[in-house]
């Protein structure tokens, strides 16, 4: 898979990059099977970063972290979560972040 179908598709299921950046996406970046972004609003659950990458077997595995604290290199995983139903990863995202037009977001 290269790295412009990859993102394509994560993009496509968490509603597209014009979507995310309404919610407070920013800063994307997409390798051979990742998609990052940073959220620059607020959230509940204090994310300031996910990372979501697509699995061989087609899962995808996402990754959510928080600020990097001073006198730190790395930031804190707050939570990580497999989903092998493509239809239910921005609902997945958005329990993992507290953002609700994430988790309500419909197909």
């Amino acid at each position: 898979m290269n790295s412009r179908s990859a993102s394509s598709l994560i993009l496509d299921h968490l509603g597209g990059e014009k979507f995310l950046a309404s919610i407070g996406a920013r800063d994307f970046v997409a390798d051979d099977t990742h998609l990052s972004f940073t959220l620059v609003h607020g959230n509940l659950k204090g994310v300031h970063s996910v990372t979501i990458s697509v699995e061989p077997h087609g899962d995808f595995k996402v990754w959510c972290y928080g600020r990097i604290s001073p006198g730190t290199f790395r930031a804190p995983v707050l939570a990580t979560e497999i989903v092998n139903i493509p239809e239910s990863l921005a609902a997945v995202v958005g329990k993992l972040t507290g953002i609700d037009a994430l988790k309500h977001r419909h197909l």
